[in-house]
C-alpha cells in the first residue's frame, strides 16, 4: 500500500526533526521487525512538550490513519499505524478500540494479533507515564457506560500478555490512588482541587468531587451509581481495595465476596480505605443466624430449637455458617447488635440530646418542661418496649435490657426506613436520621407543635 507523504498542515516545532519522525513512523508501520532507533525517536518526541496533539495527528494522517479509520482498512501496516497512534495520542484510544473491534473474552482475530505483536515489540522503550495517560483518558467514557469502553476492554489493555499498556499497569493504579487521596484531603481541608493537580482527566472525578461530603459522611447513604463500572473494572483487575471503594461509592455496600478479600477483613464488617467507610454486605442466612441469637430472650425455647435444627441443615448443605456468628456479632454497621460500650454510649447521648431539645421546644412554647422520666417513657412507647425494658438498667455492655432496647431500635429503624437497610444498625446517633425521627415521634406523643 502506498503511504501518504503530504506535508503536515501544522508547522513542526523548531526543535523537531520532522523528517526523522516521519521516517520513524513509516519504519514502525511497514515492518514487523521493530528497529530500536525508531522507537527512540518516538519516545524522545513524546518527551518534547512543544509537540502538540494537533501536530501528531497531522503526522499520522499523513501516513493514512484517517483514511484507514474511515474506510476500515485493516492491512498489517494500518493496524500497526493505528496502534502506534493510540500510544502516542491518548484521545484516539476510544477510536482505536472501536476500529480494532476489541471484544474481551474472545480469541484475538488476525488484526488484533498483529496489534498485540506490535505492542509487545515496542513497549519496553516507551515512557510508562505516557501509556498510563492513554488508559486514564478513557475513564470518563467508562463512566458513561459506553458500548466500546467497558471494564473488560480496559482489562484487556492492562492485562494482556503482549499489550503495550501492561507496562504502565502499576503507574495507572498509583495515579488512581493519588487522585482519591487528593479528594479526601480536600474534604478535610475544605478546599477545591485545581484540575491540573489530578493525575486523571478531571471529568473522571467530577461527580465524586461534587458529592464527596455526602459520600464520606458516616451517616449518609448517598450513591453515585455511575462508578459501578469502576468497581467492576478493579474487581476484574483483582485490585480489591479499589473495587470495594467504588462499590461503596456506587452501591453504598460492598459485596461479601469482595469485602472478604480485603486485608484485615476477618471478623470485621466495617473497614476504612482512603478515609471511606466500607460496609460489608450481610447475607440473608447470616441475618437469620443473627435473629436466632437474640430471639432467645423473647421467643419460646421450642422455637429456638426448631430454628437451630433448620440452620444446622442449612449449614451442612451450604457451608458452615454458624462459624461466622461470632464475627457477625461484632458488626455495628448493618446488624442491630451493639458491640462494646462506645456504640451504646452514643445511643444514650442521643437520647439525652432529645430530652434537652424537647425541653427547649416546650420552653419556647411557654409550656412546663416534661421531666426526664416521662420523656424516657414516651421514647419507650414509640419504640414499643414500655412494658419489658428498664432503660435505666441498660448499660454500655451486654445485658437483657440493653439487648432488648437495641433490638427495639433496630425494629424501629426497619419500620421508619424500609428502603435504606444501611440505617438498620440498632444505634441512635446524635443528630442522626434515627434520632431526628425519634424526636419527632416523641414530640407528637407529647402534643408539641412543630
Amino acid at each position: 500500500m502506498a503511504t501518504i507523504t503530504s506535508t503536515p498542515k501544522v508547522l513542526a516545532p523548531v526543535l523537531t526533526d520532522e523528517e526523522a519522525l516521519k521516517s520513524a513512523i513509516r519504519g514502525l508501520m511497514n515492518s514487523s521487525q521493530v528497529k530500536p532507533e525508531n522507537i527512540k525517536i518516538i519516545a524522545d518526541a513524546l518527551a518534547n512538550k512543544q509537540i502538540t496533539s494537533a501536530y501528531w495527528h497531522t503526522l499520522f494522517d499523513g501516513q493514512g490513519a484517517k483514511t484507514a479509520i474511515a474506510q476500515k482498512i485493516y492491512s498489517p501496516q494500518m493496524v500497526r499505524l493505528i496502534t502506534l497512534r493510540a500510544v502516542v495520542i491518548p484521545e484516539t484510544m476510544l477510536e482505536f478500540l472501536g476500529w480494532l473491534n476489541i471484544k474481551p473474552g474472545q480469541k484475538p482475530d488476525d488484526n488484533q494479533t498483529v496489534s498485540l505483536e506490535f505492542q509487545n515489540s515496542i513497549r519496553r522503550n516507551l515512557p510508562q507515564d505516557k501509556l498510563a495517560n492513554s488508559i486514564k483518558s478513557i475513564l470518563p467514557e467508562l463512566l458513561k457506560q459506553s458500548s466500546i469502553i467497558t471494564p473488560e476492554s480496559i482489562r484487556w489493555l492492562l492485562k494482556s500478555n503482549d499489550s503495550a499498556w501492561a507496562a504502565c499497569y502499576q503507574e495507572f493504579i498509583n495515579d488512581i490512588l493519588y487522585d482519591l487521596k487528593l479528594i479526601v484531603n480536600s474534604l478535610k481541608d475544605k478546599t477545591i482541587i485545581p484540575s491540573d493537580f489530578c493525575k486523571c482527566d478531571p471529568q473522571t472525578w467530577e461527580s465524586l468531587n461534587n458529592s464527596k461530603k455526602f459520600i464520606y459522611s458516616s451517616y449518609s447513604h448517598h450513591k453515585q451509581e455511575e462508578y459501578a463500572s469502576f468497581a467492576k473494572l478493579f474487581e476484574s483487575l483483582q485490585e480489591y481495595p479499589l473495587s470495594a471503594y467504588f462499590y461503596q461509592v456506587s452501591q453504598d455496600i460492598v459485596p461479601k465476596k469482595i469485602f472478604e478479600r480485603l486485608p484485615n477483613s476477618d471478623n470485621n464488617y466495617v473497614l476504612d480505605f482512603i478515609g471511606l467507610r466500607l460496609n460489608r454486605e450481610v447475607t440473608f442466612l447470616e441475618e437469620i443466624i443473627y435473629y436466632l441469637f437474640y430471639w432467645r430472650y423473647i421467643v419460646p425455647i421450642q422455637v429456638v430449637v426448631i430454628l437451630s435444627i433448620f440452620l444446622s441443615i442449612l449449614s451442612f448443605t451450604g457451608g458452615v455458617l454458624l462459624e461466622r456468628r461470632a464475627a457477625i456479632e461484632k458488626s455495628s454497621s448493618h446488624n442491630w447488635k451493639i458491640n462494646g460500650s462506645q456504640d451504646f454510649e452514643r445511643t444514650r447521648k442521643a437520647i439525652d440530646e432529645i430530652i434537652i431539645n424537647i425541653n427547649k421546644e416546650e420552653k419556647a412554647q411557654s409550656k412546663k418542661p416534661t421531666n426526664r422520666k416521662e420523656i424516657i417513657q414516651k421514647i419507650k412507647v414509640v419504640l414499643n418496649v414500655e412494658k419489658y425494658v428498664n432503660y435505666d438498667n441498660a448499660k454500655p455492655s451486654a445485658g437483657k435490657d440493653t439487648d432488648n432496647f437495641v433490638y427495639a431500635i433496630y425494629e424501629y429503624q426497619k419500620s421508619q426506613f424500609p428502603n435504606n437497610k444501611s440505617y438498620w444498625d440498632g444505634i441512635i446517633i446524635p443528630k442522626g436520621k434515627t434520632a431526628t425521627k425519634l424526636e419527632e415521634d416523641v414530640k407528637n406523643k407529647l402534643e408539641l407543635q412543630n
